[in-house]
Parts: C-alpha cells; sequence; structure tokens
C-alpha cells in the first residue's frame, strides 16, 4: 500500500506561494512514493515543457526537507548556466534570499577594493585580498560585500541554487560543498555535458604559449618551468604526444604546473606587505597553477574511461567519456533528475545511475499534439557525399521555398547542421531572412528576427535547444538535416561504436529539442518539416519515448 502525500504537498504549495496547476500534484507525489515507499535513492522524472519544473522541484525540496529527520540543509538544485538559476532563485524570491540562494563562481562578483585602486582596472571576486588588507581598510572597502556573503552562505542557506560547473568544482575539485538531503539536477539531458567539459584535459600550442608568457614575467623566478612547457609546446606542434606516451606527458605537466604554483606563490608572500595588488595577482596565479596539477592528479588517480583527441592541430586533449565515472561522489540520500528529453538509457548508461535503486516517471504531454503537427517529406539521404550533388542541394532549396511560401506571411525556423548549407536553402526566397553567419551575434540576430513584422526566416546551426519563440514569433520550422554529433571527434567516435543506442539517442533527443523551440505554451502552435530521411527513423525507433506528444501528417 502506498501512501497518498497530497496533504503534505498542497502544505508545501501553500507555504511556498504558489498554487498547484495541472497534474503537479499526482507528479510531486509519484515521486515521494517513488523516494520513500519504493525506497528508491533516485528519481529521472522525464516532463515536457510547460509542466513547471521549477515549481516540481522546489515542492519535492521542501517536502523532503520534512520526510528526512536529519541536521542537513534541504537541497542543491543545479542547472546549466547562471541565468537559469537566477531564474530559479527568482521564482522563489518572495521567500526571502537564504531559503534559495544562488551561488556562481567568484569570478560573478566584483571587489569593490581592487576596482577603487587607481589603474588596477576590473577586479572580481578571484582577487579578493580581504585577508590582506588592514582592518580600517578592510571596513571601508568589504562591508557588504556580495562574495564574501556568499562565500558565508554556501553551506548555510536552506536550499542552495547554483549551475553545473560550480556544483562539481565544490563536490570533486575543491570539496568545499556538503551534500544535503536532496540534490536536484535540472536539464540533466545537458550535466554529462558539463561533467566533461570540467573534467577534459586540454594542452594546445596557444594555450601553453600564453603560460610560458606568464612565467617568464616572474623575473626569473620559474625560468626552468617556462623552459620545461617550451619543450612539451614543441612536442606537440611536432605531433610526437601519442597513444604511447601522453599519460606520461601528463604527469610531468602536472609537476612543472605544481613547481610553478609553489614558486609564484612564495612571490606572492614576499609582496603582502609591499604591494596587495600584486601580491594578489601572484596569489591568482598561483592557485590556477595549483589547480591545473590537482586535476591532472585527479584524473590520474580515479582512471576514468577516456579518449585521446588530437584532431584539432597543435592540440592534445584527454576527454572523458561518461558522467557514471564520477557519480557516487555526487548523489545524496534522494536525487531528482529533471528534462523534457531524458530516458532510462541515459540515466544507466551515461548518468550510471543504479537500476535497482532509480525509478523513471514519464509525465503525459502537457501541449496539445495535434498543436505540434510533424511532416517527413525526405527525398535524399543527407551526408556528407550527398550534400555535395547539386541537385540534392538543389531539392533542399525548392522544398524549402515551397514551405516558406506555404506559411506566406508568418515567420519561422530553418534549423541547418551548418552556416554553409543554411545559406544554400535560403538562395531565392522571396521573403526577409535573418541568415545567422559565422563570427555574427546570433543574440542580435534573434532580437530582430522577433521585432520583424511580416513574412521572415531564421535560418542558424545553432537553435536547437535553449532559445524560446513563442506565438507568432514562429509558426514553422524546418530541420533540414538530422544533428548526428561529429564522428570526426574521438570522443563521439567512441560512443558510436561501443555505446551505439546512446550516439542515436542523442541526436534523437536534439532533435526534439529542435521541434520543442517553437511550442512554448498549451495554447501555442506550430508545423515542423524533417527533410532528412533519417530523422523519421530515428523518430520512428524504439529510443522515442515521445511519439505521443506529436501529430505525424503527411
Amino acid at each position: 500500500m502506498t501512501t497518498n502525500y497530497n496533504e503534505l504537498i498542497l502544505e508545501s504549495f501553500d507555504s511556498l506561494g504558489f498554487k498547484p496547476r495541472g497534474n503537479q500534484t499526482d507528479i510531486i507525489n509519484s515521486v515521494l512514493v517513488e523516494f520513500f515507499d519504493n525506497n528508491k535513492q533516485n528519481v529521472v522524472l522525464c516532463s515536457g515543457t510547460g509542466v513547471g519544473k521549477s515549481i516540481i522541484g522546489g515542492v519535492v525540496a521542501d517536502c523532503v526537507d520534512k520526510l528526512i529527520e536529519s541536521d542537513d540543509n534541504p537541497s542543491i538544485i543545479m542547472m546549466q548556466n547562471n541565468s537559469l538559476a537566477k531564474q530559479y532563485s527568482e521564482s522563489f524570491d518572495k521567500l526571502g534570499k537564504y531559503k534559495y540562494f544562488q551561488i556562481k563562481g567568484a569570478s560573478n562578483y566584483s571587489c569593490a577594493y581592487m576596482d577603487a585602486q587607481p589603474g588596477t582596472g576590473i577586479y572580481t571576486g578571484e582577487d579578493c585580498v580581504s585577508k590582506k588588507l588592514h582592518p580600517d581598510e578592510s571596513a571601508k572597502y568589504c562591508k557588504g560585500c556580495e562574495f564574501k556573503e556568499a562565500k558565508s552562505l554556501v553551506n548555510s542557506t536552506d536550499n542552495l541554487i547554483t549551475n553545473y560547473s560550480y556544483f562539481l568544482t565544490g563536490m570533486l575539485s575543491a570539496q568545499h560543498l556538503k551534500k544535503r538531503k536532496l540534490h536536484i539536477f535540472d536539464e540533466a539531458h545537458v550535466f554529462n555535458d558539463a561533467y566533461t567539459s570540467f573534467t577534459e584535459i586540454t594542452l594546445s600550442s596557444e594555450l601553453l604559449t600564453k603560460y610560458i608568457k606568464e612565467l617568464n614575467d616572474t623575473n626569473d623566478n620559474c625560468q626552468a618551468e617556462a623552459a620545461a612547457l617550451i619543450m612539451l609546446k614543441g612536442k606537440i606542434e611536432n605531433k610526437e604526444i601519442g597513444e604511447g606516451n601522453y599519460m606520461e606527458c601528463i604527469k610531468i605537466v602536472s609537476g612543472i604546473y605544481k613547481s610553478a604554483a609553489r614558486k609564484i606563490g612564495s612571490i606572492s608572500e614576499k609582496l603582502k606587505s609591499l604591494d596587495v595588488v600584486k601580491s594578489t595577482r601572484y596569489e591568482k596565479q598561483s592557485n590556477k597553477f595549483d589547480s591545473l596539477s590537482a586535476k591532472i592528479n585527479t584524473f590520474i588517480e580515479k582512471q576514468y574511461d577516456h579518449v585521446l583527441d588530437d584532431t584539432v592541430p597543435n592540440t592534445v586533449a584527454i576527454k572523458t567519456i561518461f558522467v557514471s565515472d564520477s557519480i557516487e561522489e555526487l548523489l545524496t540520500t534522494k536525487n531528482l533528475f529533471m528534462s523534457a528529453t531524458i530516458t532510462d538509457t541515459m540515466s544507466s548508461e551515461i548518468l550510471g545511475l543504479d537500476e535497482s535503486s532509480t525509478a523513471f516517471i514519464m509525465t503525459p504531454p502537457v501541449f496539445p499534439p495535434e498543436n505540434k503537427p510533424l511532416f517527413f517529406i525526405g527525398k535524399h539521404a543527407l551526408n556528407f557525399n550527398s550534400l555535395k550533388d547539386p541537385e540534392v542541394t538543389k531539392w533542399l532549396r525548392d522544398t524549402t521555398k515551397k514551405v516558406v511560401e506555404f506559411h506566406e506571411g508568418q515567420k519561422g525556423l530553418i534549423i541547418a547542421p551548418s552556416f554553409f548549407l543554411g545559406s544554400q536553402v535560403v538562395k531565392g526566397l522571396k521573403c526577409k531572412v535573418f541568415e545567422h553567419q559565422q563570427g555574427r551575434n546570433l543574440s542580435q540576430l534573434i532580437r530582430d528576427f522577433k521585432e520583424y513584422k511580416g513574412s521572415a526566416v531564421l535560418v542558424s546551426p545553432s537553435i536547437f535547444e535553449g532559445l524560446d519563440f513563442k506565438n507568432d514569433e514562429s509558426r514553422f520550422q524546418i530541420i533540414v538535416k538530422s544533428p548526428f554529433a561529429s564522428l570526426g571527434d574521438k570522443r563521439i567516435k567512441y560512443i558510436a561504436d561501443h555505446y551505439s543506442n546512446v550516439y542515436q539517442e542523442m541526436t534523437l533527443l536534439k532533435i526534439l529539442q529542435g521541434i520543442g523551440r517553437s511550442v512554448r505554451t498549451p495554447e501555442d502552435f506550430a508545423a515542423t518539416y524533417c527533410l532528412d530521411p533519417s530523422t523519421k527513423k530515428l523518430y520512428d525507433s524504439p529510443l522515442n519515448l515521445w511519439k505521443d506528444h506529436y501529430t505525424v501528417k503527411t
């Protein structure tokens, strides 16, 4: 017999200042049943746009806090970036800033003292000198410092809201974050990308040139370390680092960084009483090299599953594969993973969640499927070779023109896999074309597109996810080609070779994210046209758990 948590849930809604809408109460009850009746450590909640996942997360956190008797704080809530974290925090700002408090990296906070010093430029919390200041100076400049306040609240505020990068740093690197009763991973489909970016070790000619200059600027204190990096730079440029020696190389690099950190730290100490600004600059450098060394040592110690990628000129990158290697260090008593596009395959293979301790909940569609019609009109197989065929390019261009003309008077999106193909398919269109060109500011282009009145298309390879085009901002979209990740990337090639379902699923989920750009409310509607036959195959595959969310038309 399962418990009905509705009374507790409604109390939480009331205490948070919200009223439940739609099936939020049922969803939250299902999550709590899995946590406490079925004793699951992890719940994966697959729920579409419009269900109100931020409110669901807040209510679940409040309920879990009441149901688990311990001195631990309620929750850590993580998401993709600071902007989304801010939106989450602002949803609960009526409760006071210590109830749902957003923490960011030190570089996001300004330093009043450093900026007050003539000629020092713009400084941030990374340059904090409060410990080195006379008490009078500290009292004058540091009172009310946002950075110091944020640091003091990291482990004391009720619910901590942050981005994935800060969470990973705090749990795996700096290890200053304490685990809480509940960890909420919002937009969980991007968590693995955040992790692999965080753990990747990159050695490039460009990066080492920068470090060599920094070491040479220490007045000969780091000559030996600079000379060692010059030799390493030469090896990279001469392609002398490969499968047989890269592990030995990064061990050597770690030692160089550690030695540089120690010597630069000594310079900082000597300058502490003479020039606090210079001392802080050197301290920042020292901390950077120390962190780089620690990152390499952690990689070696943990023996992460990885690949060596040397496909970029003058660059050697060691790329981890899945966050599953570190997941146990990131989990707590109860963990909630939320996303509109997440599957049980992703949960087990990518996240590494134990199937016996994990529940998968998929909610019904929020938006009427008839408001999201799909048209699969692919004719030619689209790949690297076929896209060179003038006949194929002409068909894509003619088909795009027919779709745009059918939607005369409306605006729409054209999602192309590359800038070049995007420019090809929009040739000859009679409507206004907002073409995203390489190096051009996409944000401004989007603003111009949204403000434009009349028939128009926005074409770009960069609008598959994270952007909203509601109502008349977009009534149709054309997905030119299935966005398969490039097999030229050795990490992607490794996944395709060893986890073929994951590779296909990655593509399918990106397609579904793209389809969702133009329908943002239950009343909204937009048609999607897919020009690549492989898109239909992916949609029809058993991997697609979202078929009832759309209406396929011919």
